[in-house]
């Protein structure tokens, strides 16, 4: 066994044994478990051990003063008073769900100055109900409110729905509910929440936003995280989001009708927001014909701050050409998994993704469990869908004007346009890294196989080159194996300089080589470049 299995072994044991021993039986009958932390609060969890809420706080009472967080869902308590609760007022947290809590008295939470999160959600109160709820009972130290799963049994009955107002919480920073077919009220411009879920939660959670309208959540200036997955979502027009002026983060997933029909919209409207992460996985059913992204789906995110993208579970079989060149340009991130991606020519301008450090595609056509096709709504077909759009960026001139603003844009079309078609028409055979290497095998064990099972390995040397590390380690590895291989009596290694790079900004080794080896200048002019062709196909096939 080798050294880091011993200290593996051991940080378990160590973890392991620091649970145990701040684990303990509490409450009444001992029936709840607590566990302490460094700082001596008590965390009770009561959870379906079938105990009556008065006695377990009387025993926090006079036992567990030191208990901040409670949790007593499940336990079938129903409807409490004051006094049932008197005794918990000192906690931080209390969880109530899935209680069978139709309704609150008034006062109940009244003398709780210390509670900042409340969980009642998959109970049975009326908060859509202005005549029946009144939001008023909260403590107002709340920062996190969690009511989902409260849609009354009678939804199928015709009468008219509200958001409970809870702006006099003054410090309610997350909220969650159940979605509703009605806009959110004009009040909630000046709240304090920040983080709103309106998703399906819960096994009781009620979602039922089929449209989204320019007035829905017009009031939502302040909220930066917006949670409305799984919220039967067909259609968003266009200004949907555009008054979230502080959104960072929008959740649109598991809207299995919502499709790609209505992205342009949503990408129209984030331009006016401060977005950071957009999901958009799974707005088709889980079977069905594969989709295709059209750069009018995306166009407009190219105005946007958008770090971080999710299109996991969509079925995406093809990319339109140039879409990736539409990309915000501040995109690091890009979830991509359980797809059907089969080839096309967007395969050949991943280069243009100029910052994404990372792209997560497993589980490419992945098996399904046929039983989900029972339980999803009708699949969408909307790859008929018109390709037109107003959006600026779609125009010839445009997309040339953003694909030069690309670091290595010159590079890129040098060796596509140029060198690729040249030298394979000379019948060679090329290994270009963005065409050729396999995916699903580490970038560095790409690279080695490729050089060493090469007769040469052409460079070029720009100033985009010096700039990422593998470049530097696949000149690096072909140095190396120049060196080392007997069979380069001519060089394995060819540099073609296609700008001029300032000596200071080169590496050393570069530096180093040019120093001792000769390489290929390339020139733009029309006359010196047929002698560079032919220099730099002499020197490949010596």
């Amino acid at each position: 066994m080798e050294l880091d299995d011993y200290m593996f072994v051991l940080a378990v044991l160590i973890v392991h044994v620091n649970i145990s021993m701040s684990l303990s039986r509490c409450g009444p009958e001992l029936k709840c478990s607590c566990v302490t932390s460094p700082s001596g609060t008590i965390a009770m969890d009561c959870k379906a051990r079938k105990v009556n809420i008065r006695q377990v706080c009387e025993s926090i009472a006079q036992i567990y003063p030191n208990v901040s967080d409670l949790n007593i869902a499940r336990n079938n308590i129903g409807n409490f008073n004051a006094e049932d609760v008197n005794n918990c007022r000192n906690i931080s947290s209390l969880n109530m769900n899935y209680n069978q809590i139709s309704s609150l008295h008034s006062g109940v939470f009244k003398d709780f100055q210390n509670i900042l999160a409340l969980d009642l959600s998959d109970n049975v109160l009326d908060i859509f109900n202005k005549t029946a709820f009144d939001p008023g009972f909260f403590p107002s130290t709340l920062r996190i409110l969690k009511l989902f799963g409260n849609f009354p049994e009678d939804n199928e009955i015709e009468r008219s729905f509200d958001y409970p107002n809870l702006t006099y919480l003054q410090k309610l920073e997350v909220l969650e509910m159940d979605g509703i077919e009605t806009d959110i009220g004009l009040e909630y411009e000046n709240s304090s929440v920040r983080n709103l879920t309106l998703s399906s939660k819960g096994p009781l959670g009620f979602c039922s936003i089929k449209e989204i309208f320019p007035t829905t959540f017009y009031s939502l200036v302040n909220v930066r995280v917006l949670d409305i997955s799984s919220c039967k979502i067909e259609n968003i027009y266009r200004d949907a989001f555009k008054n979230l002026v502080s959104l960072e983060i929008l959740d649109l997933s598991l809207n299995r009708r919502l499709g790609f029909s209505s992205l342009m919209n949503v990408s129209y409207s984030l331009q006016f927001t401060n977005i950071q992460f957009l999901n958009y996985s799974r707005v088709y059913t889980t079977f069905g014909v594969g989709t295709i992204i059209l750069n009018r789906d995306i166009c407009y995110l190219r105005n946007t701050s958008l770090k971080a993208i999710a299109f996991d579970g969509n079925k995406v079989q093809m990319v339109e050409k140039n879409t990736f060149v539409l990309f915000p340009k501040h995109l690091e991130t890009i979830y991509a998994q359980e797809n059907k991606f089969s080839f096309g020519l967007y395969l050949f301008q991943f280069g243009c993704l100029e910052n994404v450090l990372q792209i997560d595609a497993n589980n490419q056509n992945k098996m399904h469990a046929p039983i989900k096709y029972l339980a999803e709504p009708k699949s969408k077909d909307d790859n008929d869908r018109s390709r037109d759009s107003k959006c600026q960026y779609m125009t010839e001139e445009s997309l040339k004007t953003i694909a030069k603003e690309i670091p290595d844009y010159h590079d890129l079309h040098f060796i596509r346009a140029d060198i690729i078609p040249r030298l394979e028409g000379r019948g060679m055979k090329l290994c270009v890294h963005q065409r050729d290497f396999l995916p699903g095998i580490p970038i560095q064990d790409n690279i080695v196989d490729a050089i060493r099972t090469s007769k040469k390995t052409v460079v070029i040397l720009s100033k985009a080159f010096i700039k990422k590390q593998w470049c530097i380690f696949e000149f690096n590895m072909a140095r190396m194996e120049s060196i080392g291989n007997r069979e380069c009596v001519n060089g394995c290694l060819v540099i073609v300089l296609y700008e001029n790079v300032p000596t200071k900004e080169l590496p050393l080794e570069i530096m180093d080589w040019m120093d001792n080896h000769s390489y290929i200048s390339y020139t733009r002019n029309p006359d010196g470049q047929l002698l560079f062709w032919e220099n730099l196909t002499t020197a490949i096939e010596r």
